[in-house]
């Protein structure tokens, strides 16, 4: 599990001026408060390390989610059980990122600051 220390670090380095604010929701979810009112959800599976996801939710109603759950209508995509969903909930895409868990939590950063603030 990345442990809230390790991501209130990786989230100010990468959204910088754009990082409000960051919570423990409860026990599977961490919460990152951005500006402009969107925020950025973790969740960790407490029981399986593998199942995760990295959730973006903006303000205009775009959803940018990189998960691992295993849902059987994505298992053509190359990078299943991964996969990415791409501006709404029905637009899944293959996952870009590593399938290494802190990495791809940085890779998501990354993409979710370019995503929104350009």
């Amino acid at each position: 599990m990345i442990e809230l220390e390790e991501i209130d670090v990786l989230a100010r380095d990468i959204f910088g001026e754009n990082f409000s604010s960051l919570r423990q929701v409860n026990e599977t979810t961490i919460r990152i408060n951005l500006h402009k009112e969107s925020f950025l959800d973790i969740f960790q599976s407490v029981r399986d390390q593998k199942k995760f996801a990295f959730h973006l939710k903006i303000v205009d109603g775009r959803v940018f989610r990189l998960d691992s759950r295993p849902e059987k209508k994505y298992q053509k995509l190359k990078s299943f059980p991964w996969h990415l969903h791409q501006g709404s909930e029905n637009r899944v895409v293959s996952s870009p990122f590593s399938t290494i868990k802190r990495v791809a939590l940085k890779q998501f950063f990354v993409y979710a600051n370019k995503k929104y603030y350009g």
